[in-house]
């Protein structure tokens, strides 16, 4: 018998677009994780926090490395500007990912210091607001592939 078989491609532009909504929503579960991290750190219980630090740092490499192949996916170089409706600053994409690493290696610092207030802080302040101009960024390079 002479079946045929057709691939379909998916539009890359949709596939990222998707991939960045999807981004959104793993950020809403670390920001939770870090919350919940932040008090278990306040409440003396520092162990406590350590997985759902773990849970939350695996969200966030999961979701820079979906931003870093999707921008190259779509040959976005990652100087590219987002400027986005709800306040976040006028960035490039390189600068969001610089403050994440910059926040990720206090968090590490903390943690090998024992410094378990200061780590505390950083989650429930400083990682805070990452997730807030993360959830900006991809919400604003989301809306820019539906209309583009």
């Amino acid at each position: 018998l002479g079946a045929e078989m057709k691939l379909v491609s998916v539009e890359p532009r949709l596939l990222v677009r998707e991939t960045l909504l999807d981004a959104v929503e793993a950020l809403d579960k670390a920001g939770q994780e870090q919350s919940e991290a932040a008090e278990e750190i306040q409440s003396g219980r520092p162990e406590g926090a350590m997985p759902l630090l773990q849970s939350a740092i695996m969200k966030w490499q999961a979701v820079r490395d979906a931003v870093e192949k999707s921008a190259s996916l779509l040959d976005i170089p990652l100087s590219a500007r987002i400027t986005s409706p709800s306040g976040m600053t006028d960035r490039n994409l390189s600068q969001v990912v610089d403050g994440l690493a910059a926040s990720l290696t206090e968090v590490r610092r903390s943690l090998e210091a024992d410094d378990w207030s200061g780590l505390a802080d950083l989650l429930a302040y400083d990682m805070a607001t990452q997730v807030r101009d993360w959830q900006d960024m991809l919400r604003s390079l989301a809306d820019g592939l539906r209309t583009a």
